[in-house]
């Protein structure tokens, strides 16, 4: 009973954590995570920067600081944090589709291609970067590309939009 408002909720939970362990790069990243979720970015980057000033190095702080500032449209600092994420944590798949999205929403069309097929290296079940490569291939009308993603797609049980199931019927 003494502990049950700690589990209220999952930004209770990870608030008590920083509060009994302020010290813990851990508590402050998952509490930055949860402002994030909850849309409270001003205390998302603030305990993102606690959580990297107790660990330079801590993984996912960085990735999530990219979240915050691509949701600011900050897009030099956003790619920054990516990036930092990336050096620290080359095999987070996240890192690289959220760089690849910020690469899309600059029309930086090739950078967007190459990190989320880095992306699907990693992680060949990323279905979001899958979504993302056929969708950007079939916009550019490279409809052998976009083929393939959406059959990978198809492949993993994804439900599938007319257009592409169109395109697979085609091949």
């Amino acid at each position: 009973i003494v502990y049950s408002r700690s589990f209220v909720n999952r930004t209770a939970f990870w608030k008590n954590a920083t509060e009994n362990s302020p010290h813990y790069p851990l508590a402050h990243r998952n509490l930055g995570a949860m402002e994030y979720l909850d849309g409270n970015l001003i205390n998302a980057e603030k305990e993102s920067k606690i959580s990297l000033e107790l660990n330079p190095q801590e993984e996912m702080a960085h990735g999530n600081l990219g979240l915050i500032y691509a949701n600011q449209n900050k897009f030099v600092e956003a790619e920054a944090e990516y990036k930092k994420e990336i050096e620290i944590n080359p095999y987070y798949d996240n890192a690289y589709f959220n760089l690849g999205l910020l690469y899309w929403k600059e029309k930086r069309i090739e950078e967007a291609e190459i990190n989320w097929k880095k992306t699907l290296e990693i992680n060949p079940n990323y279905i979001d970067a899958l979504k993302a490569l056929a969708v950007n291939y079939y916009d550019q009308k490279n409809y052998k590309e976009a083929t393939y993603y959406a059959g990978e797609l198809y492949k993993r049980g994804v439900e599938l939009p007319p257009e592409f199931l169109k395109l697979l019927q085609n091949q």
